[in-house]
This record gives structure tokens, C-alpha cells and sequence, in this order.
């Protein structure tokens, strides 16, 4: 009987745990790592499946842990993009505010993620106004990019840089 109690509590505090959001769901089995490049690796080939949902909440999962992580939000921001694409009505439109939102952070925490700069100017460029799109936002994020892109190191200038060092 003691055996019977203990077991029920664990499966009620297991469920209690995914209900919550503490561990993520990938099917009918949780997965969850202590190295963060599995965990996005992971949400990368969910998101390559079109399982969007699935990669939300491994990414959820993984800005739990580490929320300075620019390409989760990035990523975070894909999916909920997606979602909204296949979403109507309300529910489009908060997907929408989502991967805004995610595209924003991305970009607030790394500002020479060039990939989630692009896909932050297609969405004021393709959002309406009410969503926050703006062919301003717009225009000011392609100088951004346009300037960033001119001010890259050549190929090889790390190895000139470090060829210098050891000939010192």
C-alpha cells in the first residue's frame, strides 16, 4: 500500500511538473538537456519538421535557462511566425505579436545577428500597422543591416590577427 501511494504522488507531481511547464513534452516522452546546443539543436530539427508547437516549448524550455540566449529567441520567433500563418483570426495575430516580440529580443541581444535582423525587417515589412509592422522600422533596420554588413572583418582576419600574436 505504501508502494501504491508513493508511485501515485510521483506520477501526480510528474504531471503537476508538465502542467506547469517544467519540463518540455516532445511527444510522449520529456527531453531536456544540460547542454544548451542539444537543446537548440533539438528545437532546430522540430522546427525543420514543422513541429512548431513542439519547438515552442523547447525553446520556452531553454530561455527558461538561459534567457540571454539570442538564437532561442531568434528560433522562438521562427515558430511562433509559422504557427501564425496557420493560425485565423485572434489567435493569428497574437502568434504574430509573439514572433515580433521574439525577433526584437533576438536582435536586442546580439545586434550583429544578421539572420534575425533580416527576418525582424520582413516582419515591419509585412505586418500591419496594428501589429507593429512599420515600413520605417523597416527601413531603418536594412541601414542597420547594410552597415553592418560593410563593416565586416575580411575572411582571414582572425588568422592574420593570430599569425601576428605568434610570431611575437
Amino acid at each position: 500500500m505504501k508502494n501504491s501511494v508513493t508511485m501515485t504522488s510521483g506520477i501526480f507531481l510528474l504531471f503537476l511538473l508538465l502542467i506547469s511547464g517544467g519540463l518540455p513534452v516532445w511527444g510522449d516522452e520529456a527531453v531536456w538537456s544540460n547542454e544548451p546546443t542539444a537543446n537548440i539543436s533539438l528545437a532546430h530539427r522540430l522546427y525543420e519538421a514543422a513541429r512548431y508547437e513542439a519547438a515552442v516549448q523547447q525553446l520556452r524550455y531553454l530561455i527558461r535557462q538561459q534567457p540571454d540566449n539570442a538564437k532561442a529567441h531568434h528560433l522562438l520567433g521562427k515558430c511562433y511566425g509559422r504557427l501564425a500563418e496557420s493560425a485565423g483570426g485572434f489567435k493569428a495575430m497574437g502568434f504574430a505579436r509573439k514572433t515580433r516580440k521574439a525577433f526584437e529580443k533576438a536582435v536586442a541581444l546580439d545586434e550583429t545577428n544578421r539572420a534575425a535582423i533580416a527576418d525582424l525587417i520582413t516582419y515591419f515589412k509585412e505586418a500591419p500597422g496594428f501589429l507593429g509592422g512599420s515600413r520605417k522600422k523597416a527601413a531603418d533596420w536594412q541601414r542597420r543591416l547594410k552597415a553592418l554588413q560593410n563593416h565586416r572583418p575580411p575572411e582571414g582576419a582572425e588568422q592574420t590577427t593570430a599569425g601576428k600574436a605568434a610570431q611575437l
